[in-house]
């Protein structure tokens, strides 16, 4: 196959940014000029060509629309209609206690694969359900979760009941306890913890 001017001017400038910005390692870790330009000239040459080394992964499912209501004054997630759904990111689901016996706590755990939760990888979803009060726990996968922080609204119902105690970088609580609505952020277990 004959190059011309412009793609040998292509392989030579992305021969050169792959050096610069250490992407054209071979499997050693040694950078090798002939390695580099093999596989830019194949990337160059055929677009639909990917080095065997790389692995494609489905896009993650997004479960944000689940969550929205831990956003919103620290609602409860339907679990349910999220394994119903988007069943494809679900890894396991344990429950303990019996949902048909009144007043007993049951707690549902959710365990994932290949989700995020507003683009932060998420491992686990627990949600407990007692007699009038409650909670739900977000397991993520990365730090950054705390950059979520912002979006999580301190809750506006019963104004003239309730007010805000504690309303800072690591959540807040919004009434007295027992009736409290707790939001807290753990960054050493990387969780997201909403209770209600």
């Amino acid at each position: 196959m004959a190059m011309n001017n412009k793609t040998i001017c292509s392989i030579a400038v992305a021969c050169s940014f792959s050096l610069l910005t250490g992407c054209a390692a071979s499997q050693d870790g040694q950078y090798r000029v002939g390695d580099m330009v093999n596989e830019v000239a194949r990337a160059v040459l055929l677009p639909d060509y990917q080095p065997a080394s790389s692995s494609t992964q489905a896009k993650a499912a997004e479960l944000g629309a689940y969550i929205k209501p831990m956003l919103e004054g620290c609602g409860s997630v339907d679990i349910e209609e999220m394994v119903k759904n988007q069943s494809s990111v679900v890894a396991n689901i344990q429950q303990k206690g019996n949902p048909n016996v009144e007043g007993e706590d049951v707690t549902t755990t959710v365990t994932l694969k290949n989700a995020v939760a507003f683009g932060y990888p998420l491992q686990k979803i627990e949600r407990l359900r007692g007699y009038e009060w409650g909670h739900t726990k977000l397991y993520f996968n990365t730090d950054k979760f705390v950059e979520l922080r912002p979006a999580f609204k301190v809750p506006t119902y019963g104004r003239d009941f309730y007010q805000v105690v504690r309303n800072d970088a690591n959540g807040y609580q919004y009434g007295d306890a027992p009736f409290a609505a707790k939001l807290t952020f753990d960054r050493q277990s990387r969780t997201v913890l909403c209770e209600y």
